[in-house]
């Protein structure tokens, strides 16, 4: 039994580097494309004008006293500036990440509207 090991020259191993380093920077070129085409925006940032804003942290709306209001799919409040948009109780249209409408303060205060009804269960 000849226990010889062969190992390939160094001009077949700058080669194969090469070869590799074409292949992974030709398939990262078309991964970073591929995802440059399906990229979205986010659409949660307050500072573009303009953008349709939505929440997508529902610890906002669990601070709000929006949240345990029995009448909220009723409600005809909404804030200054912005249209029913069909999707959204009024309230909630408007509000992105990081808002509440009508905030629970941790003191007690009670700062909900006029039309504010308890509830039985949580809207969110």
């Amino acid at each position: 039994m000849n226990n010889t090991i062969i190992l390939p020259s160094l001009e077949t191993f700058e080669e194969i580097g090469e070869a590799f380093g074409r292949g992974f920077f030709r398939e990262l070129a078309k991964y970073e494309a591929a995802v440059a085409e399906n990229m979205t925006e986010d659409i949660a940032n307050p500072d573009d004008e303009g953008r349709e804003r939505v929440k997508t942290r529902i610890e906002d709306c669990r601070g709000c006293w929006c949240n345990t209001c029995a009448t909220l799919e009723e409600c005809e409040n909404i804030l200054d500036g912005w249209e029913p948009d069909g999707i959204r109780p009024l309230p909630c249209v408007g509000c992105f990440d990081g808002m509440r409408f009508k905030p629970i303060e941790r003191n007690g205060n009670r700062t909900m509207c006029n039309d504010y009804v308890e509830g039985e269960e949580n809207n969110a």
